[in-house]
């Protein structure tokens, strides 16, 4: 669940994931008296049956905040494990007002109503079976000056037993950054790119690195918000907090990498 205004009243709405559903539900502000449920939403993302990445995809983390450096408007990150290959991954619907009340997904052209909206599939860059990108996402702010209003974040599931689950691959956060929205009515691929980051706990094991995820203003001194993450299965539980200016692969194995 995450706060979400799409109905650009003063009163932010509500947006809640019913993963085995295969949906996310939206409720405007001003709109929430009494009780909630599906048959009072304001509007629901679902998934086309003709589809190949959503077909097993899962919406559970949901964050909002604004991505697009091309408007002022709120987005909506949404992660799908088990979307892909099973690989997992997330998927970002761009802000706006929407001209219906059903929003339906696809990577089939032909099959998407995006109700006056637009749409980014971000693909678990490097698949295993059940490896779960996507369990957890986070929307960052702004932690590169000029890539953009705000960034987000996406990590594996690192802590559970699922197989594929809890080995180095899976010990990883990445972060993006400076998304323009597709053309209106679209849903499109993006995939890392030059400005964006990949962070590594170099440790094996279940660790639990990138099940929270946060940002702060500058702690390092070099202008960019820094980004927070923990590690709570480690011995002791740990926290990490990494420099917003880094960009490519940061293996968390020095202080010159995080304070």
């Amino acid at each position: 669940m995450t706060r979400l205004n799409w109905s650009g009243t003063s009163r932010d709405g509500l947006a809640i994931s019913a993963p085995f559903a295969q949906s996310v539900y939206v409720f405007h502000g001003a709109t929430l008296v009494g009780s909630i449920n599906t048959t009072n939403a304001n509007v629901r993302i679902g998934v086309h049956a003709n589809t190949n990445w959503f077909t097993d995809s899962y919406p559970g983390s949901l964050a909002s905040g604004e991505l697009n450096s091309a408007s002022s408007m709120e987005d909506l990150i949404v992660g799908a494990w088990d979307g892909g290959s099973n690989g997992g991954g997330a998927y970002v619907i761009y802000g706006g007002s929407p001209t219906g009340t059903t929003i339906t997904l696809s990577d089939n052209s032909g099959d998407v109503n995006m109700a006056g909206l637009s749409a980014h599939i971000f693909d678990n860059p490097a698949p295993a079976v059940d490896s779960e990108l996507g369990v957890k996402v986070a929307y960052l702010g702004d932690t590169k000056v000029g890539n953009g209003p705000g960034d987000f974040a996406v990590s594996y599931n690192a802590d559970l037993t699922e197989p594929g689950s809890g080995t180095i691959a899976d010990n990883k956060v990445y972060v993006l950054r400076g998304r323009i929205a597709p053309a209106v009515g679209t849903v499109a691929f993006t995939t890392l790119g030059a400005n964006d980051l990949t962070i590594q706990e170099p440790a094996t094991g279940k660790t639990g690195f990138g099940m929270m995820i946060g940002s702060i203003s500058d702690q390092s001194g070099d202008s960019f918000r820094d980004i927070v993450l923990g590690s709570n299965l480690s011995a002791g539980g740990k926290a990490y907090i990494v420099n917003g200016s880094k960009t490519g692969t940061v293996v968390l194995n020095g202080t010159s990498d995080y304070l």
